[in-house]
Protein backbone atom coordinates (compact mmCIF):
# COMPACT_ATOMS: atom_id res chain seq x y z
CA UNK A 1 0.00 0.00 0.00
CA UNK A 2 1.31 3.43 -0.90
CA UNK A 3 1.24 6.18 1.52
CA UNK A 4 -1.34 8.28 -0.36
CA UNK A 5 -3.74 5.33 -0.18
CA UNK A 6 -3.82 5.19 2.87
CA UNK A 7 -4.59 9.17 3.26
CA UNK A 8 -7.49 9.23 1.24
CA UNK A 9 -9.81 8.43 3.65
CA UNK A 10 -8.77 11.14 5.67
CA UNK A 11 -8.61 13.69 3.61
CA UNK A 12 -11.93 13.26 1.43
CA UNK A 13 -12.22 16.69 0.18
CA UNK A 14 -8.65 17.10 -1.72
CA UNK A 15 -8.49 15.98 -5.00
CA UNK A 16 -5.99 13.97 -6.16
CA UNK A 17 -3.18 16.69 -7.04
CA UNK A 18 -3.32 17.77 -3.21
CA UNK A 19 -3.12 14.19 -1.55
CA UNK A 20 -0.26 13.39 -4.12
CA UNK A 21 1.39 16.48 -2.54
CA UNK A 22 1.07 15.50 0.89
CA UNK A 23 1.80 12.00 0.36
CA UNK A 24 5.11 13.19 -1.28
CA UNK A 25 5.42 15.62 2.01
CA UNK A 26 5.00 12.67 4.50
CA UNK A 27 7.37 10.43 2.48
CA UNK A 28 10.21 13.14 2.67
CA UNK A 29 9.54 13.21 6.66
CA UNK A 30 9.37 9.17 6.57
CA UNK A 31 12.57 8.80 4.58
CA UNK A 32 14.62 11.46 7.17
CA UNK A 33 14.61 14.48 4.68
CA UNK A 34 12.85 16.53 7.01
CA UNK A 35 12.19 16.74 10.79
CA UNK A 36 8.88 17.63 10.68
CA UNK A 37 5.76 18.90 8.26
CA UNK A 38 2.89 20.36 9.15
CA UNK A 39 -0.61 19.54 8.08
CA UNK A 40 -2.01 22.67 6.81
CA UNK A 41 -3.98 21.88 3.52
CA UNK A 42 -6.93 20.11 5.30
CA UNK A 43 -8.56 20.29 9.19
CA UNK A 44 -7.71 17.41 11.22
CA UNK A 45 -8.91 16.80 14.52
CA UNK A 46 -6.63 14.81 17.26
CA UNK A 47 -8.39 11.72 16.80
CA UNK A 48 -8.61 11.29 12.95
CA UNK A 49 -4.66 12.32 13.40
CA UNK A 50 -3.58 9.52 16.46
CA UNK A 51 -5.74 7.01 14.15
CA UNK A 52 -3.85 8.54 10.53
CA UNK A 53 -0.31 8.17 12.77
CA UNK A 54 -1.60 4.38 13.73
CA UNK A 55 -2.16 3.53 9.92
CA UNK A 56 0.95 5.20 8.44
CA UNK A 57 3.34 3.52 10.88
CA UNK A 58 1.89 0.21 9.49
CA UNK A 59 3.68 1.14 6.21
CA UNK A 60 7.35 -0.51 6.54
CA UNK A 61 8.86 2.96 5.27
CA UNK A 62 7.11 4.86 7.90
CA UNK A 63 7.92 3.30 11.21
CA UNK A 64 9.81 5.98 12.18
CA UNK A 65 7.43 8.92 12.03
CA UNK A 66 5.48 10.37 15.30
CA UNK A 67 2.83 12.94 15.84
CA UNK A 68 3.03 16.05 17.65
CA UNK A 69 -0.82 17.47 17.96
CA UNK A 70 -1.76 20.73 19.72
CA UNK A 71 -5.49 20.53 20.81
CA UNK A 72 -7.60 19.92 17.35
CA UNK A 73 -5.53 22.78 15.66
CA UNK A 74 -2.01 21.64 14.97
CA UNK A 75 -0.90 18.04 13.35
CA UNK A 76 2.85 17.57 13.11
CA UNK A 77 4.17 14.52 11.38
CA UNK A 78 7.61 13.96 12.16
CA UNK A 79 10.96 11.63 12.01
CA UNK A 80 11.60 10.53 15.73
CA UNK A 81 15.22 9.84 14.70
CA UNK A 82 15.67 13.38 13.63
CA UNK A 83 13.60 15.29 15.65
CA UNK A 84 15.79 14.07 18.74
CA UNK A 85 18.66 15.27 16.99
CA UNK A 86 17.15 18.14 16.33
CA UNK A 87 16.56 18.87 19.89
CA UNK A 88 19.81 17.56 20.94
CA UNK A 89 21.61 20.41 18.36
CA UNK A 90 19.45 23.07 19.65
CA UNK A 91 19.84 22.68 22.97
CA UNK A 92 23.85 22.72 22.53
CA UNK A 93 24.19 25.24 19.85
CA UNK A 94 21.39 27.61 19.68
CA UNK A 95 23.01 30.08 18.07
CA UNK A 96 22.75 28.09 14.36
CA UNK A 97 19.08 29.50 14.59
CA UNK A 98 18.30 32.98 13.82
CA UNK A 99 15.61 34.82 16.01
CA UNK A 100 13.42 38.07 14.73
CA UNK A 101 11.16 39.50 16.73
CA UNK A 102 8.40 41.70 15.10
CA UNK A 103 5.47 41.90 17.33
CA UNK A 104 7.12 45.53 17.62
CA UNK A 105 7.44 48.39 15.60
CA UNK A 106 10.41 47.18 13.17
CA UNK A 107 11.75 43.70 12.94
CA UNK A 108 14.91 43.11 15.70
CA UNK A 109 16.92 40.22 16.36
CA UNK A 110 16.35 38.31 19.76
CA UNK A 111 17.47 35.55 21.39
CA UNK A 112 15.87 31.86 21.51
CA UNK A 113 13.04 32.51 23.71
CA UNK A 114 13.66 31.53 26.92
CA UNK A 115 9.82 29.75 27.03
CA UNK A 116 10.59 27.69 23.40
CA UNK A 117 14.56 26.61 25.57
CA UNK A 118 11.87 25.30 28.38
CA UNK A 119 9.35 23.76 25.93
CA UNK A 120 11.60 21.58 24.25
CA UNK A 121 13.94 20.80 27.14
CA UNK A 122 11.06 20.06 29.72
CA UNK A 123 7.74 19.52 27.70
CA UNK A 124 8.56 18.14 24.30
CA UNK A 125 8.04 14.35 25.61
CA UNK A 126 9.93 11.90 22.64
CA UNK A 127 9.44 8.40 23.78
CA UNK A 128 6.18 8.05 22.96
CA UNK A 129 5.15 8.24 18.85
CA UNK A 130 2.36 10.72 19.72
CA UNK A 131 2.85 14.08 21.45
CA UNK A 132 -0.31 15.86 22.90
CA UNK A 133 -0.53 19.15 24.13
CA UNK A 134 -3.90 20.16 25.73
CA UNK A 135 -3.55 23.94 24.46
CA UNK A 136 -1.37 26.09 21.95
CA UNK A 137 1.45 28.03 23.64
CA UNK A 138 1.35 31.71 23.28
CA UNK A 139 4.41 30.98 21.46
CA UNK A 140 3.20 29.03 18.62
CA UNK A 141 4.65 30.77 15.94
CA UNK A 142 8.12 30.37 17.18
CA UNK A 143 7.61 26.81 18.09
CA UNK A 144 6.33 25.75 14.11
CA UNK A 145 9.10 27.25 13.19
CA UNK A 146 11.46 25.45 14.88
CA UNK A 147 9.66 21.91 14.49
CA UNK A 148 9.95 22.99 10.60
CA UNK A 149 13.52 23.66 10.51
CA UNK A 150 13.64 27.23 9.72
CA UNK A 151 17.18 28.68 10.14
CA UNK A 152 15.38 32.27 10.82
CA UNK A 153 12.82 32.05 13.13
CA UNK A 154 10.05 34.51 13.54
CA UNK A 155 8.63 35.55 16.86
CA UNK A 156 5.32 37.14 17.53
CA UNK A 157 4.68 36.81 21.83
CA UNK A 158 4.85 39.37 23.99
CA UNK A 159 7.43 39.21 27.10
CA UNK A 160 4.31 39.54 29.30
CA UNK A 161 2.70 36.82 28.19
CA UNK A 162 2.39 33.80 30.31
CA UNK A 163 4.77 31.00 29.04
CA UNK A 164 2.42 28.23 30.43
CA UNK A 165 -0.70 30.13 28.75
CA UNK A 166 -2.69 28.98 25.65
CA UNK A 167 -2.77 30.97 23.02
CA UNK A 168 -5.85 33.56 22.31
CA UNK A 169 -6.37 32.85 18.29
CA UNK A 170 -9.07 34.86 18.31
CA UNK A 171 -7.09 37.92 19.33
CA UNK A 172 -5.63 40.25 16.99
CA UNK A 173 -1.94 40.20 16.86
CA UNK A 174 0.10 42.79 14.01
CA UNK A 175 3.05 41.88 12.82
CA UNK A 176 5.74 44.52 11.52
CA UNK A 177 6.59 42.71 8.09
CA UNK A 178 4.11 44.40 6.20
CA UNK A 179 6.14 46.53 3.41
CA UNK A 180 9.20 45.19 4.72
CA UNK A 181 11.93 44.10 1.64
CA UNK A 182 11.97 40.22 2.23
CA UNK A 183 13.79 37.28 0.37
CA UNK A 184 11.05 34.07 0.22
CA UNK A 185 13.42 31.01 0.39
CA UNK A 186 12.16 27.98 -1.75
CA UNK A 187 13.52 24.47 -0.90
CA UNK A 188 12.76 21.78 -3.71
CA UNK A 189 13.41 18.11 -4.26
CA UNK A 190 13.89 18.14 -7.88
CA UNK A 191 14.13 15.22 -10.57
CA UNK A 192 14.29 15.67 -14.17
CA UNK A 193 10.51 14.25 -14.19
CA UNK A 194 9.41 15.51 -10.56
CA UNK A 195 9.92 18.54 -8.83
CA UNK A 196 8.71 18.69 -5.26
CA UNK A 197 8.35 21.83 -2.84
CA UNK A 198 10.37 20.56 0.21
CA UNK A 199 9.43 24.01 2.67
CA UNK A 200 9.37 27.74 1.94
CA UNK A 201 10.38 30.49 4.76
CA UNK A 202 10.74 34.36 4.47
CA UNK A 203 13.38 36.58 6.13
CA UNK A 204 14.89 39.83 6.29
CA UNK A 205 17.05 39.71 2.82
CA UNK A 206 20.34 41.08 4.91
CA UNK A 207 20.28 38.37 7.65
CA UNK A 208 19.54 35.27 5.34
CA UNK A 209 22.86 34.57 3.63
CA UNK A 210 25.02 33.13 7.04
CA UNK A 211 21.93 31.09 8.33
CA UNK A 212 21.03 29.36 5.06
CA UNK A 213 24.18 27.85 3.21
CA UNK A 214 24.28 25.40 6.41
CA UNK A 215 21.05 24.65 6.29
CA UNK A 216 21.36 24.20 2.53
CA UNK A 217 24.03 21.77 3.22
CA UNK A 218 22.63 20.07 6.07
CA UNK A 219 20.03 18.92 3.78
CA UNK A 220 21.98 18.10 0.68
CA UNK A 221 23.76 14.84 3.26
CA UNK A 222 20.55 13.81 4.30
CA UNK A 223 19.74 13.67 0.69
CA UNK A 224 22.26 11.00 0.16
CA UNK A 225 21.96 9.30 3.37
CA UNK A 226 18.58 9.34 2.29
CA UNK A 227 19.39 7.69 -0.95
CA UNK A 228 21.23 4.85 0.03
CA UNK A 229 17.97 3.45 1.44
CA UNK A 230 15.40 4.35 -0.60
CA UNK A 231 15.39 3.41 -4.33
CA UNK A 232 12.65 5.93 -4.70
CA UNK A 233 15.48 9.06 -4.15
CA UNK A 234 17.87 8.13 -6.29
CA UNK A 235 18.14 11.00 -9.46
CA UNK A 236 17.22 13.86 -6.93
CA UNK A 237 18.68 16.57 -5.88
CA UNK A 238 18.42 19.56 -3.60
CA UNK A 239 17.57 23.27 -5.34
CA UNK A 240 17.23 26.39 -3.38
CA UNK A 241 15.63 29.12 -5.08
CA UNK A 242 15.05 32.91 -3.76
CA UNK A 243 12.96 35.36 -4.56
CA UNK A 244 12.62 39.20 -3.09
CA UNK A 245 8.83 39.72 -2.01
CA UNK A 246 7.37 42.93 0.05
CA UNK A 247 3.42 42.81 0.96
CA UNK A 248 1.25 45.33 2.30
CA UNK A 249 0.33 43.02 4.99
CA UNK A 250 2.10 39.44 6.37
CA UNK A 251 0.36 36.28 7.89
CA UNK A 252 1.74 34.37 10.21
Amino acid sequence: MLIVDVLRPYFKSLNNSKLNILAKAIACVACGLRVSHLIDVAAIDQHKARQLLLALKKLPQCRTIALLQFKDRFSFICHSELLVQHVKSTLQCPDQLAFIAVEGKEPQPTEMPTCLTTWIRDKLCLSNAIYYSPIVPTFMVALTGWLLEYPIIYTTHLPTDDPEGELDEWEVRTNCLGNQPLQLTKVYLSHPDDIHLLMSFSSLAIQATSYIKPFELELKQRLVDAQKKFHWLRGYHINIAFEQIKLDRFAL
